[in-house]
């Protein structure tokens, strides 16, 4: 009987932690994002810069963008922890969107958070995805703290 009530709160404890701590790495996660969607922006209007304000484009959503990384702004891309996501460098420019942005991508492509680059001609940075047209959720406003790899 003691045995199986020190069992009991052994596994009430475990439970716990083990809940704290996947929300600790949530947390973790998410700061990690948040920094490098950040350092990205900087490398990217030190570029817009050197560039004579043109935006450079990737050539897709799962590249970077080239002048980006051949002028060794970036030593390499930054790496999302969670399996199958990136995050893609937008230039909205060339679909008539006028904003920049960098965005977190789930496996399929979906947008799941963006970080606002730059508005261009009086563009924003509040309109749908460019790739798939479907709403994205400003990191700097929102509320999210975490990511859990799931959303």
């Amino acid at each position: 009987m003691e045995m199986s009530l020190v069992v009991l709160i052994l596994g009430i404890i475990c439970s716990i932690v083990v809940v704290s701590y996947n929300t600790l790495v949530a947390k973790a996660r998410y700061a990690s994002i948040y920094g490098n969607m950040n350092t990205i922006a900087k490398a990217g209007a030190v570029d817009s810069t050197n560039n004579n304000g043109i935006w450079d484009a990737a050539p897709n959503p799962w590249t970077p963008p080239p002048s980006m990384m051949a002028t060794g702004l970036l030593d390499t891309w930054p790496q999302v922890t969670c399996p199958g996501w990136y995050l893609s460098w937008d230039n909205g420019e060339l679909f008539g969107l006028n904003d920049v942005r960098i965005t977190l991508r789930r496996a399929d492509d979906t947008p799941y958070l963006s970080y606002c680059v730059n508005t261009l001609s009086g563009g924003h940075c509040t309109g749908p995805d460019m790739y798939t047209s479907q709403p994205t959720v400003d990191i700097v406003t929102s509320d999210i703290t975490h990511l859990y790899c799931t959303e």
